[in-house]
């Protein structure tokens, strides 16, 4: 996970998450912004590798929305699941016999401290030995990209900040003058062109919305 979101993470101010389905629903009943969905825990099947899949159904048609015959299971988790955060860090060891070693994460050194030597490692590269951040799933649902609301963006943990008359202003994250966008809707659509490239918010994908509560932070 990038560092400004890992830090909104340990701010509290990101609690929700979107991630493209794979692959796209289709179901000739939704409008083109509209998700009149439902998960209904009465609706599970058998899946291939003799488990059980959540099921996600069009409320308009009832099964229509189905993947190889079976409800679409979020990949992601369930509701209750715990997941762990991998972010940016490094481990250097200390001089002298105890050869300690020490972890930093980027989101707390944004800077590398001028008396130490080290590089960074890309979050892909940490171990689960050294998370310190766990997430536990509140919430999941589907919904059209473009459908996202005023307070989901905030949620989403976009960065703002308020001027001398206290106006809010929100984050431009493809500019270099930062803080120009007046809603909080403009300001997720520039994270989200700036990561997925710019088509993908005009195709306005199906996204899973994870919602999240954190946990643990040691």
């Amino acid at each position: 996970m990038s560092t400004p979101m890992v830090q909104a993470i340990l701010s509290g101010s990101k609690t929700m998450t979107r991630r493209i389905m794979k692959p796209q629903i289709r179901c000739d009943h939704l409008s083109f912004t509209e998700a009149p969905w439902k998960n209904d825990p009465t609706t599970w099947s058998k899946s291939e590798d003799g488990g059980y899949g959540e099921g996600w159904f069009c409320s308009l048609c009832g099964n229509g929305v189905q993947y190889n015959g079976h409800g679409i299971k979020c990949p992601y988790g369930k509701i209750g699941d715990v997941l762990w955060v991998r972010e940016t860090s490094a481990i250097t060891v200390s001089s002298g016999p105890s050869n300690k070693l020490t972890r930093w994460y980027k989101a707390d050194n944004p800077v590398i401290p001028p008396n130490v030597k080290f590089k960074w490692k890309p979050s892909i590269f940490m171990p689960k030995g050294s998370c310190r951040i766990k997430l536990e799933i509140t919430g999941i649902r589907v919904e059209r990209l473009v459908s996202i609301s005023w307070e989901d963006c905030r949620d989403e943990g976009i960065e703002r900040s308020s001027d001398a008359s206290g106006h809010t202003w929100y984050k431009n994250y493809a500019e270099k003058e930062p803080y120009n966008y007046k809603d909080p809707k403009g300001s997720f659509m520039s994270l989200w062109t700036k990561i997925n490239g710019e088509k993908s918010w005009y195709e306005n994908p199906w996204v899973w919305v994870i919602s999240f509560k954190k946990i643990n932070h040691v």
